[in-house]
């Protein structure tokens, strides 16, 4: 199963998001470089954040990666990642003042992305291909 069409087109379209969550983490990290260049100073949260985030996402494309050769654990972490990493992004974002708003809507962004690949991962041919062999 793991080498089904099914299987490498839901590689194929994890790979894109996760590559779009990247492009996505590289694009906030130039926008607060940018408005911190600017003369307004960005708070701590925004710095930790786009480094923990750009980190998570590489963490993720390499599991996407080890997955997509047959790694049955790459592909539990991979899905465990993909369901966590919005839900704690989405509340983070929800506490009023933490985020400027430009950051607000990369976490949705990102947000959506995680989910869609999670979507993808927990359909039940791909959950069908990565269960464990007794």
């Amino acid at each position: 199963m793991r080498v089904h069409p099914k299987t490498s087109r839901a590689h194929a379209w994890i790979r894109w998001i996760l590559a779009f969550e990247l492009l996505l983490g590289l694009a906030g990290l130039g926008i607060a470089m940018v408005v911190a260049t600017s003369g307004t100073p960005q708070p701590t949260a925004v710095w930790v954040r786009t480094a923990i985030g750009l980190f998570l996402t590489a963490l993720t494309l390499y599991y996407a990666w080890k997955a997509s050769q047959g790694s049955i654990w790459a592909y539990r972490r991979l899905r465990a990642l993909t369901i966590g990493l919005p839900i704690i992004t989405m509340l983070i974002a929800m506490i009023p003042g933490f985020y400027p708003t430009w950051m607000i809507i990369e976490q949705i962004l990102f947000s959506i992305g995680m989910i869609t690949a999670a979507a993808i991962l927990l359909n039940t041919h791909m959950r069908e291909t990565y269960r464990p062999t007794q």
